[in-house]
């Protein structure tokens, strides 16, 4: 690429200026990735086309890349957003869980591989309710990567440590990842905060009389990928 030129009236347009300073500097249009590579080879070098600072528009995409001298690259969406995933379980949820021990909470899983190891993810979440509703009984909830947690309190002694606990009313939490390269697996967890083992109940209280006084509720939690 030749750099700009402005071209003067009558000026004889030589086949150099054509392909230096137009043809080189243009946005080019393919239907596809597989159109664009067809034409211009994968790689600079040997008989390719393919050269550094190039600009492609694609059909299929509707989208705008730019060649940076390895691979093609979105124009101006270098940072934000790339995905999101949600588990929600509208279910009942019930273990028997030992003191300060944990437990996956059925439905609030999601896998997820970043499309960039240098990518953040966020996770959202919240459980519904909560039991048992005995206020020296207590549930903590935290999220774990592939079964170890993200977070954990500093110097819990014998202590439960947890990102967030409460009893009987919803619970949230939030957290951040990098995970680098290779697919995770996301879980929100349930802990006992007790001395002693018992049941944890999510999206309903202990006390599960069928009136208008007790609650059965919804747990969800959201994934979003984003680049920084």
């Amino acid at each position: 690429m030749a750099g700009f030129r402005d071209f003067q009236t009558g000026e004889i347009l030589t086949a150099t200026n054509v392909n230096d300073f137009l043809m080189q500097q243009s946005v080019m249009k393919f239907a596809d990735a597989a159109a664009r590579d067809t034409a211009l080879g994968t790689a600079v070098g040997g008989g390719n086309a393919l050269r550094e600072g190039m600009v492609a528009y694609l059909d299929s995409t509707d989208e705008v890349l730019k060649y940076d001298g390895t691979a093609w690259a979105s124009v101006g969406q270098t940072r934000g957003l790339v995905a999101v995933k949600t588990a929600v379980t509208t279910a009942v949820f019930s273990a028997s869980v030992a003191s300060r021990a944990s437990v996956d909470i059925t439905g609030l899983s999601i896998t997820h591989e970043t499309a960039d190891p240098a990518n953040r993810v966020l996770l959202f979440g919240y459980l519904g309710a909560v039991g048992p509703g005995d206020a020296n009984r207590r549930v903590g909830t935290s999220f774990a990567k592939d079964g170890t947690f993200l977070f954990t309190p500093d110097s819990p002694s014998n202590r439960t440590g947890a990102q967030s606990a409460g009893r009987e009313d919803m619970i949230s939490a939030l957290a951040y990842d990098t995970p680098g390269a290779g697919s995770k697996v996301y879980t929100m967890r349930a802990i006992n905060a007790a001395q002693s083992t018992f049941t944890i109940y999510v999206n309903r209280y202990i006390d599960d009389t069928n009136n208008a006084e007790r609650v059965r509720a919804v747990s969800m939690m959201i994934l979003m990928e984003v680049a920084v």
